[in-house]
């Protein structure tokens, strides 16, 4: 270390079940792709269980969405492979005790809450540490000697540099090697069942092309996200009423988790609506239904989903707040505020457009956004 006086960061993120190929559990690898990616150089790929079984994972599992988070991955997977140990914790006050343990007393750390318990095992492991827990948007933090517990949604790279260039973490970053990075499984009953081969596969609810006829599955304009997330429930409750006072006739689809007693809900408020759950590969989505609508109320940071959206090629109306981080994507005609947009008019281009739109407004993206901003950030540890 260039400066002994630089305390290490020290980064676990909790997801409840992070093997899982669908959702957040790659999101949750991509994110420590591209954490390690900025402290750590030349060490093995290793994925592990706590009882030290060797998990037959592959790093190329990173690269099958290409989103905000795993966009800068083919630039450092080669040069940076990541170092990472899935340790199982059924206790939070061992979570706790472990987070605190085998590091300097001056080290911060942050703890990302990630996966749909986020919230609840934010509240849990700050009882646990004695926190005191602060709300910041739909955000929380809690304020623990130099613990801070994040959300996943607020784990971004912007929100990252930012808590890097306190005390010249930033310099720090570039130069050292030493960043650590955990996976803390909260839900043990899943592990238990992996580990015994009974793997928990979660069915395609659209079966693969030629199973069915995907007109059936054609929607004006879709709403990507769990209904199972307060964020996501007051953003559908605001379209819903905006689609039945204005829009009636356009049919909305819904794509991610839902139980039976939300989807009975919402289908009495929108009866023609589409609920496809456990879906959330854009490239698909985009196919059944190239607008999507990201009406969230409350955002921070740079909203994942708009991001996302946008460079697959999706035509994107959304809040202020779905805005957030992306509104570079208004200049090239492919984002809309939602309160002064006529939606009849956005779904009307995307179906005169068609995949040769989708594939045009990919590429522009790519070229105008995306790959400049990859640039930039990656700069940040290769000077």
């Amino acid at each position: 270390m260039s400066d002994k006086s630089l305390a290490p960061l020290v980064v676990t993120i909790c997801h409840e079940s992070p093997w899982r190929l669908s959702g957040g559990g790659v999101e949750t690898k991509a994110k420590l792709a591209l954490l390690s990616s900025a402290g750590m150089r030349s060490v093995p790929v290793v994925w592990q269980w706590s009882h030290e079984k060797p998990y037959s994972g592959d790093s190329t599992i990173l690269m099958r969405k290409r989103t905000a988070w795993e966009a800068p991955l083919a630039h450092v997977l080669k040069p940076s492979p990541i170092a990472v140990r899935v340790v199982a914790i059924d206790d939070v006050r061992k979570l706790a005790a472990r987070i605190q343990d085998g590091s300097s007393p001056a080290a911060r750390r942050i703890v990302v809450c990630d996966g749909l318990h986020g919230i609840d095992l934010a509240h849990a492991l700050a009882g646990a540490l004695n926190a005191r827990l602060v709300y910041r948007s739909h955000n929380i933090e809690a304020h623990h000697r130099q613990i801070q517990i994040w959300l996943g949604s607020r784990f971004s790279p912007v929100n990252l540099l930012n808590a890097l260039k306190f005390s010249r973490w930033d310099k720090w970053a570039r130069e050292v090697a030493d960043i650590t990075a955990e996976i803390c499984e909260e839900d043990i009953a899943w592990e238990k069942q992996w580990m015994a081969g009974k793997r928990v596969v979660v069915p395609p609810i659209i079966p693969k092309a030629g199973d069915i006829d995907k007109l059936s599955y054609q929607c004006d304009i879709a709403f990507v996200g769990s209904l199972d997330n307060a964020i996501n429930v007051e953003g559908l409750r605001f379209l819903s009423a905006e689609l039945m006072r204005n829009y009636p006739h356009l049919r909305l689809g819904v794509f991610g988790a839902a139980s039976e007693r939300s989807i009975a809900y919402w289908r009495s408020r929108l009866p023609d609506c589409l609920f496809i759950p456990n879906f959330n590969n854009f490239n698909d989505i985009i196919e059944l239904a190239p607008v999507v609508v990201n009406p969230v109320l409350r955002s921070s940071g740079v909203n994942i989903k708009t991001y996302e959206a946008l460079a697959n090629g999706a035509l994107v109306v959304a809040t202020k707040a779905g805005q957030r981080g992306c509104k570079q994507a208004r200049a090239i005609g492919q984002l809309f505020d939602l309160g002064s947009t006529d939606l009849n008019e956005i779904v009307a281009r995307a179906k005169r457009d068609g995949i040769q739109g989708v594939r045009a407004r990919r590429k522009r993206f790519q070229d105008t956004i995306a790959g400049p901003a990859e640039a930039a950030y990656l700069s940040l540890f290769n000077e």
